[in-house]
């Protein structure tokens, strides 16, 4: 039978792995953006809404807003998906907060205290 410790261990290290994998998810989805041309008729189209016959998608011309919003172009962006700012921000401070939780985690493990 496992002790608590071992458990409260294997947890950690699980959570740990989670983070890390949802850190470099997000960095990734914020990076992306600047491999579109934004300018360019994309062929293939990811949308679910769309590939059910959908018309209205709340999420599509997010990419293509995150593209112009990282060439400044502030109008386009906007006029494209009015959220794309919001969404930059949101995700850039899941970022800061998993970084400082994996921070905090590898402190933990290797024994620094902070005071």
């Amino acid at each position: 039978m496992k002790s608590g410790a071992i458990r409260v261990g294997n947890l950690v290290r699980k959570i740990a792995a989670r983070v890390k994998l949802e850190l470099i998810f997000w960095c990734a989805a914020l990076a992306a953006p600047l491999f579109i041309n934004p300018y360019e008729k994309m062929s293939l189209d990811f949308c679910l809404f769309h590939s059910l016959g959908i018309d209205f998608c709340p999420g599509c011309g997010l990419g293509r807003a995150l593209v112009l919003l990282y060439r400044g172009d502030l109008t386009a962006s906007f006029m494209t998906h009015p959220l794309a700012v919001f969404f930059v921000f949101v995700i850039c401070f899941r970022i800061m907060a998993l970084f400082n939780k994996s921070v905090e985690n590898s402190n933990h493990r290797i024994g620094v205290n902070h005071v």
